[in-house]
């Protein structure tokens, strides 16, 4: 699932991961448009991991976001998060 593009802003950022049994293992691939042009390959964050970004607001000096995309990727990490959460939970609820 793709939380943007670069069709509509710097950043490409999606849920990557398929096949995993844990919130732990599941992947978030985030491509800058600079790092991109430069052929740099995406980060891939762990669920944990893009939540230790958001804790203080990590990722902007990690990512090198610019301040007029602080909000957007911001979004995009918390959409993450909470969508990695509803999976989890609706996968849980479905066994019990």
């Amino acid at each position: 699932m793709a939380y943007c593009r670069f069709s509509d802003s710097n950043w490409y950022i999606y849920w990557t991961s398929n096949h995993t049994i844990n919130k732990n293992e599941e992947l978030l691939a985030i491509y800058s448009r600079n790092a991109f042009s430069q052929g740099l390959e995406s980060n891939q964050f762990k669920y944990l991991e893009v939540k230790e970004l958001l804790e203080n607001d990590n990722f902007i000096l990690k990512l090198r976001v610019d301040h007029e995309d602080i909000d957007l990727v911001r979004e995009c990490l918390t959409d993450f998060i909470a969508d990695v959460d509803d999976h989890y939970k609706n996968k849980y609820e479905k066994r019990t």
